[in-house]
């Protein structure tokens, strides 16, 4: 058994609770995102509308190209959201331990909170606007529909 001193393993603790976060937010927002694009279905090609199903649901048609471009910022989000807050501060608590394993120096302590707080910071700030991004282009295409402003016939 490897004995960390007690800032690395507040550490390693850190990025786990941190990347265990991002994964969860990240499933989350792939739930979310299956639920969202039910509303929109393939339309013919031509002018996109709102169209009022059976059921008494309201589903966009959509054109093929513009159907795949309503959505793809925030299909991507959801990955990028996995990968940048969940799988590599996992990455980061394993390459803590590994240094301190292959009989590296330990890191100081400051240093060590410093680096994770940025991290953190900087990643759900990035992420927050990839999501951001993603949900208002998908959402700005129903009332420009409505408006008449999409019109390509």
């Amino acid at each position: 058994m490897i004995d960390l001193p007690p800032h690395c393993r507040t550490e390693i603790r850190d990025w786990i609770r941190l990347g265990l976060l991002g994964i969860l937010g990240g499933m989350i927002l792939g739930i979310w995102w299956t639920g969202v694009r039910k509303k929109i279905q393939y339309g013919d090609i031509g002018t996109p509308a709102a169209v009022i199903t059976a059921d008494g649901k309201e589903h966009l048609q959509l054109p093929p190209g513009l159907h795949w471009e309503a959505g793809v910022k925030l299909k991507l989000s959801h990955g990028h959201v996995i990968l940048i807050t969940g799988v590599l501060p996992m990455c980061f608590a394993m390459a803590i331990f590994l240094v301190h394993a292959c009989g590296g120096r330990p890191t100081d302590k400051g240093m060590m909170r410093a680096a994770f707080w940025l991290y953190a910071i900087g990643s759900v700030g990035a992420v927050g606007i990839m999501v951001y991004r993603g949900a208002a282009s998908f959402y700005a295409i129903q009332p420009a529909i409505e408006a008449g402003e999409l019109n390509f016939a």
